[in-house]
């Protein structure tokens, strides 16, 4: 498919003098080049939703050989049973009316592999037209580790959150500019806020006017 678009591209594209003459050819092995070596998933499909093209990386992360999955339809392949209808409704208003919910943005849902098990992608859908005829080159990434390491940092930000807000004293974090960045549960309890009302406040507004020169002379040290 890429090659042939870009052979198509070359009818009104002329080849410097130092090129050779057989640009069409040379423009095909570089189309098939980048389809190959590129890192994300490339999947091509037509208005029907049948696959025509399927790179490397796709084969690799969905587990389908490109020889498997061409002529197949996108919905008997990679996208989950819960978003098949959608995907029926968008395709059918886009043909009817051209209106573009997803196409030409980068969105992140689910997929599914030849094996059946779900995982998250980001998606970006575009189009291409070849002899008059519309097609849908989608690029697809897995974010199946970014996923997992965004995660693995919120569990531990609650955990933190969560032994700061249980010690049973005043905790605080301020910045260089004593503008509190966090205030534990107790502290804001013995102080009759809420953390959140504190958050981003001069910490001397919260203390006693008899220990404001003290606090500001240790600061100076």
């Amino acid at each position: 498919f890429l090659r042939a678009s870009f052979q198509m591209n070359d009818s009104n594209y002329a080849a410097p003098a130092h090129q050779p003459s057989n640009t069409q050819m040379d423009r095909g092995l570089l189309a098939d080049a980048i389809l190959n070596s590129a890192l994300d998933c490339i999947v091509v499909a037509d208005v029907h939703g049948r696959i025509v093209e399927f790179n490397p990386s796709a084969e690799q992360v969905f587990g389908w050989s490109r020889a498997e999955i061409l002529g197949l339809t996108m919905e008997e392949t990679f996208i989950p049973p819960r978003h098949r209808h959608a995907h029926r409704t968008g395709m059918a208003r886009f043909l009817a009316s051209g209106y573009r919910k997803v196409l030409g943005r980068r969105v992140e849902i689910e997929a599914v592999n030849r094996q059946g098990l779900e995982f998250p992608v980001e998606l970006s859908i575009t189009e291409a037209r070849m002899n008059g005829e519309l097609f849908f080159v989608s690029t697809i990434r897995d974010i199946s580790d970014r996923r997992r390491a965004e995660g693995q940092l919120q569990q531990s930000q609650a955990t933190l959150s969560a032994i700061f807000d249980n010690i049973p004293a005043a905790l605080y974090l301020r910045d260089r500019d004593d503008n509190l960045v966090m205030m534990n549960a107790w502290g804001a309890e013995f102080l009759g806020r809420k953390p959140a009302d504190m958050i981003g406040q001069p910490m001397l507004k919260f203390r006693e006017a008899q220990n404001v020169v003290r606090v500001r002379s240790i600061d100076a040290n």
